[in-house]
């Protein structure tokens, strides 16, 4: 009976004292990651004139290990962005001979905002509610932001599209077979001349549409498993007719 208490102590104390562990690890955790709040709030604060919202806090374990802080500004509430801050706290901006490297994307978002909402009205008009535009930009390295020395706080999204190089990516959610091959065609040329006439300059235009079937060419029955491919446009400026279009489908798709 005595050694059952004694195991039923012991267990009760290695509980107790794993409880505390725990504790000590979140709180210290939650410490740092309070730190990493406080450095972003005064980066962004000595940086930018708009006042930017405190969204949430996290963690990359990855080398190198940093904290992701996200904002969102005042007066654009629903939109996002980071800022990345150093394991020891640090916010570094620096300048090589790649570019100006720094540690928020709040610039780049205002931009991809700006492109979307324009974009993503153009493809509507072609594809209804059955389409969804992204922006990626060109040449973003994984632990800070490059932008452009050109742009800042005060330069309007439009001005910002003569220094941002990026392409514009095209998801539509239905298959592209050889049967509706002419229509969609004529969908593309539609896109590409209003983007045109936007006098946009995406360095590439990427449309991709559903397969409906896997790697091995066997039909995929549920749809919201359909793989993808893409069409390229690269010279998208010099594209002029329908034909043209359809030329670079049969280039690029694989009907199998």
């Amino acid at each position: 009976m005595k050694a059952h208490r004694k195991t039923k102590l012991v267990i009760g104390v290695v509980f107790v004292l794993a409880v505390i562990g725990i504790v000590s690890v979140k709180m210290y955790l939650s410490i740092k990651e309070n730190k990493a709040v406080v450095a972003a709030q005064e980066y962004l604060s000595d940086k930018y004139t708009q006042e930017m919202n405190y969204n949430g806090v996290s963690y990359s374990w990855i080398d190198p290990s940093q904290y992701h802080v996200t904002f969102s500004p005042n007066n654009m509430p629903d939109m996002t962005f980071e800022v990345l801050v150093q394991s020891d706290f640090k916010l570094e901006e620096r300048t090589n001979e790649y570019g100006l490297f720094v540690p928020d994307n709040y610039l780049l978002q205002r931009f991809n905002e700006y492109t979307y909402g324009l974009y993503q009205s153009v493809a509507e008009d072609f594809w209804d509610t059955d389409v969804r535009v992204n922006i990626p930009i060109n040449d973003q390295p994984l632990y800070a932001y490059k932008i452009p020395a050109e742009i800042n706080e005060q330069t309007n999204e439009k001005e910002m599209e003569h220094f941002i190089s990026y392409y514009i990516s095209v998801d539509i959610e239905h298959q592209l077979s050889k049967k509706s091959v002419p229509l969609e065609a004529e969908k593309m040329l539609g896109m590409i001349n209003k983007i045109k006439a936007l006098s946009a300059t995406p360095t590439k235009i990427l449309f991709w549409y559903k397969t409906g079937q896997d790697e091995k060419a066997k039909v995929v029955t549920d749809s919201k498993t359909w793989p993808e491919m893409y069409i390229c446009f690269e010279n998208w400026a010099d594209i002029n007719s329908s034909e043209q279009v359809i030329d670079q489908i049969n280039t690029q798709w694989d009907f199998k």
